[in-house]
């Protein structure tokens, strides 16, 4: 709504499209799986999907650290993010508005958004750069910080 206060913009973990319908079939079902199960048992689910394999298996303190915080979110929260992404509309139209400079960062294992959606948000805003960071699943930040942090000061060297 207001462009003019964007200097720049980093998008990581994200897409633009909506969830299909296999993806609000796939929310109900965790949003079901949250209320009888609880928070511990949605963790346990999703933890393979976010982590690259390499993380997953070479980074247990991270992987321990993230169930932890899983662990304990409220199960109304959970279900209340489920639900948002479940009904998230479609942004992809509005892309090629977006006027100043993006940053759009994915990892290269992401199980949770592919590689396609980075592409097509690449596509689409006219000023954009896109990076892919290796051995690193939907928390690129968390897997391989160094990777992802020299990008994004890279990105804002680019912004003074």
């Amino acid at each position: 709504m207001y462009p003019e206060i964007f200097k720049g913009m980093i998008l990581t973990f994200t897409r633009s499209g909506p969830d299909s319908s296999e993806g609000k079939a796939n929310r109900d079902v965790s949003i079901l799986n949250a209320r009888k199960h609880g928070a511990s048992f949605i963790a346990d689910n999703m933890l393979p999907k976010l982590f690259s394999p390499v993380t997953f298996s070479t980074k247990p303190e991270i992987v321990k650290m993230i169930r932890s915080v899983m662990a304990e979110t409220s199960v109304e929260g959970i279900v209340g993010a489920l639900q948002g992404m479940k009904e998230r509309p479609d942004s992809t139209t509005m892309l090629s508005q977006i006027n100043c400079p993006v940053l759009i960062i994915h990892g290269s294992d992401d199980q949770l958004v592919p590689f396609k959606e980075a592409e097509l948000m690449h596509h689409q805003i006219p000023k954009s750069q896109l990076v892919y960071i290796t051995d690193a699943g939907h928390l690129s930040n968390l897997e391989q910080p160094k990777k992802y942090n020299q990008a994004v000061r890279d990105f804002l060297h680019t912004l003074d």
